[in-house]
């Protein structure tokens, strides 16, 4: 299953490492990295990740 993540920063900058996990009514998926091009989270910024893992249903909930 492919699942498009919209993230946007707040006012300062982040660099660490990010992951997403997605749990659904089905499954939950593995800890997705979200890499940044730039390998950092710019302020103010809105970045668009594409990521696959299993078909969870109905997504419930996710944490970063």
């Amino acid at each position: 299953m492919n699942y498009q993540v919209i993230v946007e920063t707040g006012p300062t900058e982040l660099n660490a490492h990010v992951s997403l996990r997605i749990f659904g009514t089905d499954k939950t998926t593995f800890q997705l990295a979200l890499i940044s091009p730039s390998r950092k989270f710019a302020p103010s910024s809105r970045l668009e990740f594409n990521v696959s893992d299993v078909d969870v249903g109905k997504v419930r909930s996710f944490t970063f």
